[in-house]
């Protein structure tokens, strides 16, 4: 099974979140604003994991994570996190995509859906406003 970790973190009193402009990826992601992560190494705990990556994608040392949840397909497994930090983005990640703090209200405006990855207003909604794990099973067509 492979296994990634995706981490939102949110600033200003939870009016902004922290998103890359996918490039490469699931191509149900390519060109859509998603949370930062990536894989998580065999030796490697999922925290560690999420923090290696927004560390590396974004040149910021967030420590803090909380388990939100998990999207499972049949052969792959993202876990959830979120963070608090007061922190500035580089315009792009080490792998040239476009990294910036988006409005928390455009996220669940209609209007925008289409910038957005599929499970990301579900998953924004739940960290800013949902209680326990959240779980999403994604079918065949989400990779």
């Amino acid at each position: 099974m492979e296994k990634y970790v995706m981490g939102l973190v949110f600033r200003q009193g939870n009016q902004q979140v922290a998103m890359v402009k996918k490039s490469r990826g699931p191509r149900i992601n390519i060109g859509k604003q998603n949370a930062i992560g990536g894989g998580v190494n065999p030796s490697e705990s999922f925290p560690k994991a999420m923090a290696r990556e927004f560390l590396e994608e974004t040149g910021n040392g967030v420590t803090d994570w909380e388990k939100v949840g998990a999207i499972c397909g049949s052969d792959w497994m993202v876990t959830i996190y979120k963070s608090y930090a007061e922190i500035s983005l580089p315009p792009k990640n080490d792998v040239d995509e476009f990294l910036s703090w988006q409005n928390v209200k455009f996220i669940f405006n209609p209007e925008f859906r289409n910038e957005y990855s599929q499970n990301i207003p579900s998953i924004v909604a739940h960290c800013l406003y949902g209680e326990g794990q959240l779980s999403i099973w994604a079918d065949k067509d989400s990779s």
